[in-house]
């Protein structure tokens, strides 16, 4: 990560993490908070991807992107969309360059575009997409608002319950997620790392008031 901060995953490759993993050391009789990991979806991606004896790329392909014909998402972006790859910024807006996470995909490795999100938000929202209701459902307590499911929280706040996600590489922000309450949706994408969740989040119930900047 120190040899290049402005794309600090690339070196690490799938070897590096099962070594890691190889090592580590739990203890099953201890109990821990439920928290976020970065690492952990990694692996989950990898997990998954080799119980289908493929890629995680293609496994995206075939059960998401492929049935909802989001033709804008992948982990490749093809030579003749490379074009239509937004600028990445810092959070003092200095350009900076795209991720690559060889062995962490399933953190954060899919590039999209509005209209794909919006495809894939609505299909979580109506429970089109296979597994999507199975998703939602709370799974484990994140402090006293907020639950997680398989990889979706669920907030509990303002007279509302809001099902999202949000996500970040060098340069980039997002944020999907709808109300159970109101069925609103919303995805929000920026080419910037300033954070967007409080934006979608009021775009979502004005109820959530917007943080001023630094």
């Amino acid at each position: 990560m120190l040899s290049n901060p402005e794309n600090p995953y690339a070196a690490y490759d799938r070897k590096d993490m099962w070594a890691w993993l190889a090592d580590r050391k739990l203890d099953a009789s201890q109990t821990h908070t439920p928290a976020y990991s970065n690492l952990g979806m990694g692996v989950l991606g990898e997990l998954l991807a080799n119980r289908a004896a493929m890629s995680y790329g293609e496994l995206i392909h075939r059960r998401i992107t492929r049935p909802l014909a989001m033709t804008d998402t992948a982990i490749e972006t093809p030579a003749s969309s490379q074009n239509r790859l937004a600028v990445g910024y810092t959070k003092k807006l200095k350009p900076t360059a795209y991720w690559s996470l060889p062995a962490m995909a399933g953190a954060g490795a899919l590039r999209s575009t509005p209209r794909d999100m919006a495809k894939y938000i609505q299909a979580q929202q109506h429970g089109s997409l296979v597994g999507a209701r199975l998703a939602q459902e709370p799974r484990a307590r994140m402090g006293n608002d907020s639950a997680v499911g398989y990889g979706w929280l669920i907030l509990t706040a303002k007279g509302d319950e809001i099902v999202w996600h949000n996500g970040g590489t060098g340069g980039f922000r997002s944020f999907a997620g709808f109300s159970r309450k109101t069925g609103k949706a919303v995805v929000v994408l920026s080419n910037s790392e300033h954070d967007v969740d409080d934006l979608a989040l009021h775009l979502l119930n004005p109820a959530f008031k917007l943080k001023p900047k630094s």
